[in-house]
């Protein structure tokens, strides 16, 4: 789209070697099959939409009289640079093969697209649901209940468990309400069952959906996934490697974890979860390997030369790596083995990570109106 204001003068530049007859032409014929199309799509009447195609019959006529076929090489890049030039184009039916003409389009001889019919009534509620998808994109039910001849409540008490209601008021399909995020659906009808006993129902309905847990054996956890929380960490830390009290905290903003130490000296953190050089000094200590760790990314040791620029230590990265990998085969081993830790740590892995049901679509609700 371009505005006139844009441009000097108001005048607004035409592609390169484009006559401002031919675009006229364009126009002429865009315009009277954008009105077609208007006139097939709503109820009018059948003279005024013949009226309307013999103008598009003869906005067509002049063009390819004066400056060829649409679909000529002369043509057709002028029309494409219009948003909607591929309907200008289809005016004309083209073999893939040889792209030569070879008819023009049905809509020059016919009305090619029915107008929307209002449906006054629904056979069952399948069928009203159906109607009401293709109408509204959702459940509405007073139109449901107006297709039906019935009244919303006793559509809602005669079909409960087709259509709930789900805890916002909102009325869903069974498909669309026993998807998604199921365990959150679950604690959300539990809460609201308790001043509401209709949605007992919606409770018991979750229920038989829920997706059975995965065990702690099959769960897989790497040093630094989000979903384990930072004093579970924290406990790894100051209890298994470092043998002092760390703490560890978790900006979700940022994502990113930051360590505290009371004590920053001790030969679990100097020296054995340590990397030093050759000449006993430190490069690395082993607090900041576990940091790194749990952002999951390497540790890097730089050297630095007379001229103040830094390199890569391979070796001493290497090493570093090496006990990055040590801490998390250590973490793998004792996150599971309490049993108290397992069992909390596996209901907290499938509440957040196992709480979901894919919703299947098979076309079933949908209409397509006018389609010929």
């Amino acid at each position: 789209y371009l505005r006139v204001e844009d441009f000097e003068d108001g005048k607004i530049p035409l592609p390169k070697n484009a006559k401002v007859e031919k675009v006229n032409g364009i126009i002429r014929i865009k315009n009277t099959l954008n009105r077609q199309y208007e006139l097939e799509t709503s109820d009018n009447n059948e003279s005024e939409i013949e009226a309307n195609r013999k103008e598009l019959l003869s906005a067509y006529d002049d063009f390819i009289t004066t400056f060829g076929r649409l679909n000529d090489k002369n043509n057709a890049p002028l029309i494409k640079k219009d948003i909607n030039g591929f309907n200008i184009l289809s005016l004309e039916n083209i073999d893939r093969d040889t792209k030569n003409f070879v008819s023009t389009a049905d809509i020059f001889k016919k009305r090619v697209i029915l107008p929307k019919v209002l449906i006054e009534s629904a056979e069952d509620i399948n069928d009203a649901i159906s109607i009401s998808y293709n109408e509204f994109g959702h459940v509405n039910i007073q139109r449901v209940a107006q297709l039906l001849s019935s009244t919303p409540e006793q559509v809602m008490n005669e079909n409960y468990g087709i259509l709930f209601y789900d805890t916002d008021n909102s009325v869903v399909t069974r498909s669309e309400y026993l998807s998604g995020n199921v365990k959150k659906k679950l604690r959300e009808a539990t809460k609201a069952a308790q001043s509401n006993p209709l949605f007992e129902k919606n409770v018991e309905a979750l229920t038989e959906v829920i997706p059975e847990d995965i065990p702690a054996a099959k769960i897989e956890v790497n040093l630094g996934v989000r979903w384990v929380p930072a004093e579970t960490y924290a406990d790894f830390a100051s209890n298994h490697l470092f043998n002092t009290t760390v703490k560890v905290r978790y900006n979700s903003l940022a994502d990113a974890y930051g360590i505290e130490s009371y004590s920053r000296s001790n030969f679990d953190i100097d020296t054995k979860w340590a990397v030093k050089d050759k000449n006993g000094i430190r490069r690395a200590d082993g607090l900041k390997i576990f940091e790194n760790a749990l952002m999951q990314k390497p540790t890097v040791i730089y050297d630095k030369l007379d001229d103040d620029k830094s390199v890569v230590n391979k070796e001493l990265s290497e090493r570093a790596r090496e006990k990055m990998e040590l801490m998390i085969e250590e973490f793998q081993k004792w996150i599971w083995a309490d049993i108290d830790r397992r069992e909390k740590l596996g209901r907290l892995y499938n509440d957040i990570n196992n709480n979901t049901v894919r919703r299947t679509h098979d076309g079933s609700l949908l209409r397509f109106d006018g389609m010929n």
